[in-house]
């Protein structure tokens, strides 16, 4: 089994009002109101059921409800998400 270390994590809450990059959403805690940089990797959580979909995409990938879904640092940033309330885990490069 192949494991990655990583030296920090970083937990923030998106609000997305409607579907977009977890940077347009609004991000708690408010001391620091941004997606962290140097994203390895990031456990995407969600009470209700949602899709996320590539950029370049149309079709959106369905996740259930209450479901953690472990995503790549290089399409975390990028990738669209349904609307929704989530609580992201970024695992941070140092």
């Amino acid at each position: 089994m192949l494991t990655t270390v990583v030296p920090r994590i970083a937990v923030r809450q998106v609000v997305l009002g409607a579907a977009g990059t977890l940077a347009s959403g609004t991000i708690t805690p408010t001391a620091t109101p941004t997606i962290p940089n140097r994203i390895v990797a990031a456990d995407v959580y969600n009470a209700a059921a949602w899709t996320i979909t590539e950029q370049a995409g149309g079709v959106g990938f369905p996740v259930a409800a209450g479901e953690v879904r472990h995503l790549p640092g290089s399409f975390v940033k990028d990738a669209i998400f349904a609307a929704g309330t989530y609580t992201v885990m970024f695992y941070l490069d140092a």
